[in-house]
């Protein structure tokens, strides 16, 4: 298993002569990696807690959208991990896994967390109803959860049930 600080300190020159992908590139019926490429995304959701990998939803630059479920992280750093991966994020994964799961859905695959790359200017604290950047009201109950204001907090809660995912 590498450690979390395997994985953060990779520079962007590191991504060139890879070729950038979206999900439109990628085949959902398939189990196939893109050898050479990389691909550019967003967390758009707080991931819940990893057992046994971390999953995430991620959003391209496009605004597709597609899961991902990352393996082999080690213990002791799974709490830095998951702040890391928290609602927009930005990160790239190189040679990207695009498998069929068990339950007959698709998803990002990552077994290796040395083919991850965080970008430096991820904002953590990013709305997670509307995307907007520097959301300043926060989840009473999770404390993970980032809004706008009220009006989005409400439409998360009623239409995208963040209250089935809010723990403590």
């Amino acid at each position: 298993h590498r450690d979390l600080h395997s994985f953060p300190t990779r520079r962007s020159s590191d991504l060139s002569g890879l070729k950038s992908i979206n999900f439109k590139d990628m085949n959902f019926f398939t189990d196939q990696v893109y050898r050479n490429c990389v691909l550019a995304v967003r967390s758009i959701e707080n991931p819940p807690d990893p057992t046994p990998s971390i999953r995430l939803v991620l959003e391209d630059e496009n605004l597709d959208v597609c899961r991902a479920f990352i393996y082999n992280f080690g213990v002791k750093d799974r709490s830095q991990i998951m702040q890391q991966l928290g609602c927009g994020a930005r990160l790239s994964i190189i040679n990207p896994y695009m498998r069929l799961a068990a339950d007959g859905g698709y998803g990002i695959r990552v077994d290796d967390t040395a083919t991850l790359f965080f970008h430096s200017d991820s904002d953590p604290k990013v709305c997670r109803f509307c995307g907007k950047a520097d959301a300043k009201q926060r989840c009473g109950r999770c404390g993970r959860a980032f809004y706008c204001g009220r009006e989005c907090q409400e439409i998360d809660w009623k239409k995208f049930h963040h209250k089935l995912i809010c723990f403590v």
